[in-house]
């Protein structure tokens, strides 16, 4: 009888779809204080031009932004971060290391209100719209590689604003 062996293999995952499959992140609102006084609110919204997002491999972040307070908005910081979740023997640990970044001002719909200017229903209404138009046309869009350093494990949401 022939000599054998046997070898198990895991399946780490099923094969992935060679089509991008793009991500978009419902708008969040912020709001916006000086110390104790609110000054309104900021709506941003996201979208990720592909769910797989590969070690080295370009993705494009896709960002619509409605500054609804009294204040101008200095920056906008994007990053990417790395988030590690171990455990051993009952022993628990986590990192965070942020693996990309970059801050803009060149944004648009960062601007504020004009003063004594209110939301009035109509635009509060449209704001979804305009910020969907804003993701959909790219006009705040961001290339970025996640470096190869990074770990190939995955779980949890792509974006979060």
């Amino acid at each position: 009888t022939p000599y054998m062996r046997k070898k198990v293999f895991a399946v780490q995952a099923r094969p992935t779809s060679s089509r991008p499959l793009p991500v978009i992140q419902h708008p969040k609102v912020f709001p916006i204080s000086n110390f104790w006084r609110p000054k309104g609110s900021m709506s941003i919204g996201a979208s990720l031009d592909n769910t797989l997002v590969t070690k080295g491999v370009p993705a494009t972040l896709s960002l619509g932004c409605r500054n609804n307070s009294t204040g101008d908005v200095v920056h906008v910081s994007i990053q990417v971060t790395e988030n590690l979740h171990w455990s051993a023997q009952g022993r628990h640990r986590t990192r965070s290391k942020v693996l990309w970044r970059q801050e803009t001002a060149q944004l648009e719909g960062l601007s504020a209100l004009p003063k004594g200017g209110k939301r009035n229903e109509e635009s509060v209404r449209n704001e979804l719209e305009e910020l969907r138009d804003a993701i959909l046309q790219g006009n705040n869009s961001f290339r970025f590689s996640v470096p190869t350093s990074a770990n190939a494990s995955y779980q949890g949401g792509l974006l979060k604003l």
